[in-house]
This record gives C-alpha cells, structure tokens and sequence, in this order.
C-alpha cells in the first residue's frame, strides 16, 4: 500500500487477486502486480513514487517485526530498494503510528469480531454435542469447520493454517498451541485441546477450550 498526504491510496495485488480485491474493498487505486513486463511490483511502486516528486522527502515505511505472525513490514531488499532509489530522501519508520491506528475501532468493526466470536461458540457448540472417543482429530476439526462455514466463517485463520484440535500426549506440547490436527483416533481418558478459529468479513475469532473423555484424574 502507498499512502500519499493528499489524495487516494493505491493497493499493489498480485494480479490474480486484483480484480476480488476491487470488488471487495473501499480502494479506488487498485492496481495489478505480477511477473511480466511492466507489471512488476517494484517497478511499478518506484514509478508511482516517481511521480510523486519526493526524491528529497521523508517517507513513512512499515519496518516492525513479529515474533509471532508474518506482517506487512518491509523486506529488508525492498528497504534497501528504496534506499538506492531515493537517496535523498528520508526513510521513517512509523509502524507505530499504523499500530495506534489499529487501535481505533469503529462500531461496525466491532459488530463484525462480535459476529466472528459467536460463530466460534456456535463451532464449539456443533463440537461439544458430537465429539466422540474414536474419532480423528482430523474429523473434529471438520465438525467445527462446517458448523462455523454454515454460519457464515470465510476463513479458518491461525498459525498451523486451520483448526488446532489435539488429543492425549499431543495437548502437552509446551504453551499448549499450534497443534494442526492430525489423523490420531481419540482414545477413552484423552484430554483433548479444541481451539477453533473464524473470520467474518476479515475480523478474526478465536476460542478454545478442553474436552475429558471419560473422568479427569
């Protein structure tokens, strides 16, 4: 994304999600990226800046790290891209100000984490009636997916890439997480992990909660 001080944005997608892109979101300067000529990334936003005329101004970058999720900070080639392109000018980093943006949520946002966080309790619900000794951790995870698409999910979001469902010896993993589900059956006694996770028009639910087959000790 390239923000000017004045005017419209322009979102660089990748071309064959450009035109979903232009449908789905408020971005008037949608434009296409890809590997043919003319159309790469880079070229394309360094003739934009280009245009711009500020070779000698002070540009706000995106230069954070996670230790946890992939962001939308800047590669380090495409730091130094700039760099080369722009020597004049002046690099920023102004993650926090995109972070206290985030920050601030209007009601309607709101509306749409509380609708992706009742759509997990309705998967937890589906989960919870169904779960069975026996089963794979594999089909728990797809109760819980169907339920949550029924009621509306677009996205089974999280770190391993879907629902986390683990059973027995797999739920003591240190930090009891990122357990992708696998095709293990669970047994009389397991303690089971179910952590399901939803999108509903790009706010994220998250819940998780223990099941005991049988009695705890």
């Amino acid at each position: 994304a390239v923000i000017p001080r004045e005017g419209e944005p322009r979102l660089y997608v990748a071309a064959l999600d450009a035109e979903r892109v232009k449908d789905d979101s408020y971005f008037k300067g949608v434009v296409f990226a890809g590997p043919l000529p003319g159309m790469a990334l880079w070229d394309q936003v360094l003739s934009h800046l280009r245009t711009r005329g500020i070779e000698n101004a002070r540009i706000g970058v995106e230069m954070g790290h996670s230790p946890i999720r992939v962001e939308t900070f800047l590669l380090a080639s495409e730091y130094l891209l700039l760099k080369e392109n722009f020597p004049q000018a002046t690099l920023e980093n102004t993650t926090h100000v995109l972070n206290d943006i985030f920050i601030i949520k209007e009601e309607a946002e709101i509306e749409y984490f509380r609708r992706a966080a009742e759509i997990c309790d309705l998967g937890m619900e589906a989960v919870l009636r169904d779960l069975k000794v026996g089963m794979t951790e594999t089909e728990v995870a797809g109760i819980a997916e169907y339920a949550m698409r029924k009621a509306g999910s677009e996205l089974n979001w999280t770190f391993t890439g879907g629902q986390e469902i683990a059973a027995g010896s797999r739920t003591a993993y240190a930090w009891g997480g990122c357990t992708p589900p696998t095709r293990r059956r669970i047994e009389p006694g397991d303690n089971v992990v179910l952590d399901l996770h939803s999108m509903y028009n790009m706010y994220l639910g998250d819940l998780s909660r223990n099941a005991i087959m049988g009695h705890p000790t």
